[in-house]
């Protein structure tokens, strides 16, 4: 079971129900935490999160709990305290980035991505944020203009419902989402479906603290 987050008191025993007993990564709280179940999805290309600073403790952020699940990834923060975003990461002359957002000019993933088969690394960029903070950094962050920018096909749905939807763009992928779409766009069907499936299984543990699951609705620690 991963570290629990017990901020602000931290000689307190755990409650089962407490959001300062949440997991840091799955942001569950003990009873429910699959971080005992991670599963570690090897891939051909990689990922990088970058994470908005409000992210960090909501639970409803899923882009720890995906980069704690994919082998080939990084996470990196914005406004974080005491850590101030380093682009120099996106310099690597081994790696090709693609950030993962949908500007007009934004190239379709599909499966015959032609960067997949050059000779440098594939790395997509996922921004770790709300859409409105997703479009300040797509636009700020040092480094990320000059980037190529890529969206995902229109099938791309959210099936997750951790967030509620934006009352005029409608429901939205999650950051792990996003990720599952990208896998799967590319071709890789069954790391998509592994990933999905323990995904949503912490999904609906989530969901179910919320109260719109009973225990028997969620699969069994």
């Amino acid at each position: 079971m991963a570290q629990t987050n017990r901020r602000k008191n931290p000689d307190l025993p755990i409650d089962d129900y407490h959001r300062y007993s949440r997991c840091d990564i799955c942001k569950l709280t003990p009873h429910l935490c699959v971080c005992d179940e991670l599963p570690k999805i090897e891939l051909p290309f990689e990922f990088l999160f970058i994470q908005h600073a409000e992210e960090v403790h909501r639970q409803s952020n899923t882009g720890t709990i995906a980069h704690h699940s994919i082998a080939s990834s990084q996470l990196l923060g914005h406004g974080w305290k005491g850590e101030p975003f380093d682009s120099e990461y996106f310099k690597d002359p081994n790696r090709e980035f693609y950030v993962l957002f949908p500007i007009p000019e934004a190239k379709v993933i599909s499966h015959d991505f032609p960067s997949l088969s050059d000779e440098r690394k594939t790395s997509f960029v996922i921004l770790d944020a709300t859409w409105k903070q997703a479009r300040r950094m797509s636009r700020r962050l040092p480094g990320i203009r000059k980037l190529q920018f890529v969206t995902l096909p229109d099938e791309a749905r959210p099936s997750m419902g951790l967030r509620k939807p934006h009352p005029q763009r409608g429901e939205q992928l999650n950051t792990a989402e996003a990720a599952i779409w990208t896998i799967r766009s590319l071709g890789f069907n069954e790391k998509a479906d592994e990933l999905e499936s323990f995904l949503k299984n912490a999904a609906n543990r989530i969901l179910h603290i919320r109260g719109k699951f009973k225990r028997g609705d969620v699969s069994p620690i």
